[in-house]
Formats: structure tokens, sequence, C-alpha cells
């Protein structure tokens, strides 16, 4: 069947949408003259042809669209190659934080950048950047992120009874003075958690977001008071308070003890809630595994060269990397809406708060602006590279591996106390002493190590790091060698 001379024998999925406008520009001038049953003939017949649902095509038929085609121009970019690489360089310098942390901090890092040459700017790109919103510079710096990866969970329990620690309250603490901490370990144990690997120890400050990661070379009540201790020298304001999940590595007499001794308030979360902690397992994250990764580490080589990576990266963390800090939960019906502060680094935090001398903020404010954060970044990166690298290669290469140190003239870090040294060294005089008596120790029964003392006590010496079932595995391997040969 025709009307008015354009054919119906076409199903409407042979349309197209050109073919289906041009049937209807020759149809609306007939069905609007028409009369209401030839309109109801021409409504049929279109819906047939197009495959429009009947209320599209008598909107269509009653108020075609405009044939005037808009034009379109291209439209230039706004922020061009100049601002893009400055913006750029100062994500980089901040190591590379969100667009939201970074704005905010854009203002003092270009200060930074363009005194030391880094970048070179005209008044009109300059206010440019300054004038930039988070959702622009998210937008221009999506290209360079990349996806998070995840990593184990090594807590096992503590062998204290947990009514011998407090849960915290806030009552106990004062989180608006610098010296209250959060404290967690972070396993680098890669795909699986057999064997020994290291660990990081994480503080996290409450009050100012500062932030200190000492490397473990194993899991262990006497390793957790040695980091503690560097932690206690390294964090530039006396600690006042910890708290910690309830793992066995720290719900233990010698942590307790250690506390005690100092004056530290020592409290625990609840088992299996991570809000508790909240403040560190956000810094795991964004600290720890950012810089570091999920790769495995292990050995005494990897340790060393951890610590390196962890004292470059302090410094940016600590100076150079603003952060949020929630102010406070507005309950609005079912939603809880958080109010943040305005993102500042963890350094104007300390400055403003008030718990530092006056020649202590003055003396941090000249060093800080001796640091080159570009220079401190592309250091940092370099420390890493050499980790990842060590890493990577066999162990039986360990010894042939390069230590890349952190480089002071790279920058100042002088006023940040170095971790204590002889400290170390003490402790592990007092761990060779202890090794002696344990192996002069009367047995009353037959030793089954009888004759291979000698032997676990070099193994333990040169490997540290390695457990009692690796120490075991090894001497059977000698042994069964030895018969052979």
């Amino acid at each position: 069947m025709e009307r008015e001379g354009w054919p119906m024998s076409f199903a409407h999925n042979a349309w197209t949408y050109q073919a289906r406008r041009a049937l209807l520009a020759q149809v609306v001038p007939t069905y609007q003259t028409a009369s209401r049953a030839r309109k109801h003939l021409i409504l049929n017949a279109f819906v047939q042809a197009t495959g429009y649902a009947r209320p599209t095509a008598i909107r269509l038929l009653n108020h075609p669209p405009s044939d005037a085609q808009r034009i379109r121009r291209a439209r230039g970019p706004r922020y061009g190659a100049e601002v893009q690489q400055a913006l750029f360089l100062a994500w980089k310098a901040s190591h590379f934080v969100c667009a939201k942390r970074l704005v905010p901090s854009l203002s003092p890092l270009m200060e930074a950048l363009e005194k030391r040459g880094h970048v070179h700017l005209a008044e009109e790109h300059r206010r440019q950047v300054l004038a930039m919103s988070a959702s622009t510079a998210e937008r221009l710096l999506r290209t360079h992120q990349a996806s998070d990866a995840h990593g184990f969970s090594t807590t096992t329990p503590g062998f204290l009874r947990k009514e011998q620690l407090s849960v915290r309250t806030f009552a106990l603490w004062q989180e608006d003075q610098p010296g209250f901490v959060e404290m967690d370990l972070v396993a680098h144990c890669g795909t699986h958690v057999d064997g020994c690997f290291l660990y990081t120890l994480t503080l996290t400050d409450l009050a100012t977001c500062w932030t200190e990661c000492i490397p473990l070379l194993y899991k262990s009540a006497d390793a957790v008071v040695a980091a503690l201790e560097q932690a206690r020298v390294l964090f530039p304001f006396p600690l006042r308070g910890i708290d910690t999940d309830s793992g066995s590595e720290f719900l233990n007499e010698a942590l307790i003890a250690h506390c005690e001794h100092h004056q530290l308030t020592f409290t625990r979360g609840r088992s299996g809630v991570k809000e508790d902690q909240a403040h560190v397992e956000q810094k795991n994250g964004a600290v720890v595994r950012k810089a570091i990764g999920y790769m495995r580490l292990e050995g005494v080589h990897a340790y060393h060269q951890l610590r390196e990576v962890y004292r470059a990266l302090r410094l940016v963390v600590n100076c150079f990397q603003p952060s949020f800090k929630l102010q406070e939960k507005i309950s609005e019906g079912d939603r809880v809406r958080r109010v943040y502060d305005v993102a500042q680094t963890p350094l104007q935090r300390l400055l403003a708060s008030g718990g530092l001398f006056e020649k202590q903020q003055e003396e941090l404010r000249v060093h800080i602006q001796q640091i080159d954060p570009l220079a401190l970044s592309e250091h940092l990166d370099a420390l890493r590279y050499a980790l990842w690298c060590g890493a990577s290669l066999p162990k039986a290469l360990e010894a042939f591996r390069p230590l890349v140190r952190f480089t002071q003239e790279i920058c100042v870090s002088s006023f940040l106390p170095e971790p204590d040294e002889k400290a170390g060294v003490r402790r592990s005089q007092e761990d060779v002493a202890q090794r002696e008596e344990i192996v002069n120790w009367p047995r009353t029964t037959h030793d089954p190590f009888a004759g291979c003392w000698e032997e676990i006590v070099a193994l333990v010496q040169a490997h540290p790091e390695w457990t009692a079932t690796q120490i075991a595995q090894e001497i059977g391997h000698q042994m069964a060698s030895h018969l052979v040969s």
C-alpha cells in the first residue's frame, strides 16, 4: 500500500536516521492539513514504516525538528602546555597526591619551583595555575594515574588478655595536641605469607598527621620496641601515647614495660575493627603502599635500602604532601556529612599547633625553605627504583647489589634528627649476648641439635631474618649433603 507517493513496503529496521528524517519532511505538510480520519491513517502508516513509538511519531508530526544546523566550532584549550607542565611538576614535587590535596598547596609549591628555576611562567600563566579548580586539575592529571593493588593481613591475636589494656576512649586522649599516635604494621610479603619478609611500622600523629615509617627485619616484640625507640627520636615533638590493634606484636609484656618506663599512654582498638585505627590505616595505603607497593621484600640488603627510602619519604610526606583532616560529622537524616579542613601539610599543622618553642619553629621554617621539593621527589624515585631492582634480583646476587643511600646534599634534613645508630648497635650486642646465654643453657634431656649449635649460631648471625623453620631446613640440607659426600 502507498500513501501520497511514499512507499510503505520497507521494514522499519532498514531505514536509517537520515531516511526517517527525509520521510518526516515529506509527510508533515500532508499530515498537518489532513482531516482527523486521514491523520489516523497517515499516522498508522508512518509508525509502521519508521518503527517510532506512537507518541514519538505524533510529537514529530505536530512539532517537526528544525532543519537549521548548529555550527560547531572547535573550542581551544583554556590551559596551554606551559600551565599543564607547571601543574605536572607541582604534582610530582608533592609526590603525586590527589588534586583535592594538591590545589590548596599550589601557591607555596609554585613559589619553591620558581625559586629554584624548575618553572618559568608568565604572570598570566601563573594566575591560571593558581586559579585552577580541583576537578580541572584532576582531569588534566588523570592520564598519569594508575590503579591500586591490594595486600595481605598478617595480624595474629596477642598473647596477653585484652582486659589488661583499655580500649581507646577519647577521654584519655588530647587529639588537639601533638604526641598521641596510632601505630600499625605493614607486611611486605608479596603474594604469599610463607617464610620471612620485611615489615614497616607506621606511626601517625592524630593532631598533625605527622607520619614516620620504620622498617623491621622481622616481626617480634623486641623489633617493635626498637622501632618505637627510633620513632621517638625522629618525631620533632615528644610522644604522649600510642594506640595499636590487638596483634601479638603489640600486646606483649615488652611493649607494656616500655610504655610504662617512658610514661606513654597505651591503648588498643577492638579486635577486627579497622576503623579504630582509621588514621594509620589510611597512611598504610596512602604512604607505605603508594611508595613501596606490594612486592615481596626480604633480606638484610632490602632492609637497609628500605630504610634509605623512608629517610627521603618522611620529608616528602611531612613537609610537602598536604592532607585533609576531619573536623566534624553532621547527621542529616540517614546520611552523615563529613566536614574537612583546608588541605595542609603536617609541618604546617605542627607549626600552627603551638607544640614547639619559637626557636624550634624558626629552625623548621628556615630549613624547609632550603629544600628543593622537585629534586627531593626525583631522589625518592631513584631510591624506590633501587629497592625494586634489588627485590627482583635472585637472592644469590644480594652481595653484589649496590646500596643507594639518601644523599644529604639534595635536601637539608638536619632539622629532623637521624636515627640513633648507637642504640641499634647496643641492641645487637645485647642480642648476641642473649644468643650466647641460649647456647650455654644447660639441658636435662637429650639435645637433638647436639654437635651443630655452632652452625645454627652462624646461620642466625648471617641471616637474622630467617625463621626457625628455615634454619632447620638449611641444617638438614647441610647434613644431607655431608652424608652424600
